[in-house]
């Protein structure tokens, strides 16, 4: 299920519940510039997309597990662009829009990207990824993985980094 409150005193409380064919395991969500809900989900290899808490406008984007496998992560771009961290391929994802277009992968192997849980996006266009299988945060400038900077302090500082969150 997806929910949305108000504030902390759970006002305005709000619950989409599509069923578990279409959502399992949630793993992030993302808001995009229309207001527009994106989520990661992770037993399906799906990203659904609702134009509100009513489930309006549902279309999903799951492309098979080759490409899209336990995606755990996801942002929108001020562009619209969708990128998702996809845990079970150790790669991330962008793609245009929810048919799929423009799909660009970026996976550079397990030694660098292992099971990427979270990803943010900051106001330059730079990915942070949160490398889980690795005890890593990754930035890297765009999807071609120029850039490329790795925070890797070891398990006793760093271990098993499920998100991370960029200023905008």
């Amino acid at each position: 299920s997806i929910l949305r409150i108000d504030d902390m005193s759970g006002a305005g409380l709000q619950i989409y519940t599509p069923g578990t064919g279409t959502l399992d395991a949630p793993g992030d969500i993302a808001i995009d510039s229309p207001g527009r809900i994106y989520v990661a989900s992770a037993f399906t290899d799906s990203i659904l997309r609702i134009d509100d808490m009513t489930g309006a406008g549902l279309v999903t984007y799951s492309p098979g597990v080759a490409t899209l496998d336990g995606p755990q992560g996801i942002a929108v771009d001020s562009l619209g662009r969708i990128y998702i961290a996809s845990a079970g391929t150790d790669s991330i994802l962008r793609i245009d829009d929810m048919s799929g277009a423009g799909l660009v992968t970026y996976s550079p192997g397990a030694a660098t990207l292992d099971a990427p849980f979270g990803l943010s996006l900051d106001s330059a266009g730079r990915i942070y990824v949160a490398s889980g299988g690795n005890d890593s945060l990754l930035r890297i400038d765009d999807m071609t993985g120029a850039g490329l900077t790795i925070y890797q302090p070891g398990p006793a500082i760093l271990d098993g980094p499920a998100d991370v969150l960029t200023p905008f």
